[in-house]
């Protein structure tokens, strides 16, 4: 049975592995949809109707990308952390 701490990591460890992969999917959305086919509740859509509507928000996909991996990296150092502490 895990004590609270490796639950604690355990936990900490998902969490980041879910938000990071969420974020490189939304940067693959970013940079694969141009602004007026973005879902309306992402930062950045653009009604057809505006100037700029058919371009690429290539920042926004910038941010989420680097976010996505900063959480793949925690999740790594935690799990990697755990595993160093046992030999």
């Amino acid at each position: 049975m895990p004590d609270s701490r490796q639950l604690l990591r355990y936990t900490i460890a998902a969490v980041a592995l879910v938000v990071g992969v969420a974020f490189v999917a939304l940067a693959i959305v970013y940079w694969a949809l141009p602004a007026d086919s973005l879902p309306s509740w992402l930062p950045g859509h653009k009604p057809p109707s505006h100037a700029f509507h058919g371009h690429h928000h290539k920042r926004h996909g910038l941010a989420a990308f680097v976010l996505g991996i900063a959480a793949l990296t925690l999740a790594w150092i935690v799990v990697r952390e755990r595993g160093q502490r046992r030999r």
